[in-house]
């Protein structure tokens, strides 16, 4: 079981878990307040050989310090990703 306590101190981290298991879940949460959760399902698989390739593809990243979060319990460090 995963369990995190949320409180004031740090209600802004985020948070994430990752499992192998392709099954059911059960999410429980007590209390009050509102919260987001998103639940991600990744699949690999092999591009056939066959396949055309993509040669005008540009992907550009900028990944950028902030210092907002750092005072927060947990936090190591926050970044801003454009």
């Amino acid at each position: 079981a995963i369990t995190y306590r949320i409180e004031n101190n740090n209600a802004l981290v985020a948070r994430s878990a990752e499992t192998k298991l392709n099954e059911d879940f059960t999410v429980k949460a007590e209390g009050t307040g509102k919260g987001t959760m998103t639940v991600v399902t990744v699949y690999n698989a092999k591009v056939p050989e066959k396949e055309n390739k993509c040669d005008n593809f540009d992907l550009r990243v900028s990944v950028e310090d902030v210092k907002a979060g750092r005072e927060l319990e947990g936090v190591i460090r926050s970044v801003k990703i454009t």
